[in-house]
C-alpha cells in the first residue's frame, strides 16, 4: 500500500483510528475556513472539489475521503489531528 502524505499524527492516533475511537469532526472545516478567511466556494476551488461536496462535509451529511482530508490539511496547513476527535469513552 502506498503511504499517504499524512504523517503528522499524534502518538496513539492510529490505534484510536483502528479501534474506532476517533471520529471526523465536520465542524472543524468551517472553523478552519473562518480562521483562514475563505468561503466554502473558495475552499472547494482550492482543493479541487465541488462546492456542494464541501457543503455536505460541513453539514456532516458526508465525510471526506482520506485523500480529501490530506488536501484539507495541506490547504489549511494543519495536521489530520485537527479534524478528528477522540470519542467519549463513557458513551
Amino acid at each position: 500500500m502506498k503511504p499517504h502524505g499524512i504523517c503528522f499524527l499524534y502518538e496513539g492516533f492510529v490505534e484510536h483510528l483502528l479501534e474506532g475511537n476517533v471520529k471526523f469532526d465536520h465542524r472543524k472545516i468551517e472553523e478552519a475556513r473562518r480562521i483562514r478567511g475563505v468561503t466554502s466556494y473558495g475552499l472547494a476551488k482550492g482543493i479541487g472539489k465541488a462546492p456542494q461536496t464541501v457543503a455536505q462535509w460541513e453539514n456532516g451529511d458526508a465525510r471526506p475521503s482520506i485523500q480529501s482530508i490530506e488536501k484539507l490539511c495541506m490547504y489549511f496547513h494543519v495536521t489530520p489531528n485537527f479534524f478528528f476527535m477522540v470519542k467519549n469513552e463513557d458513551k
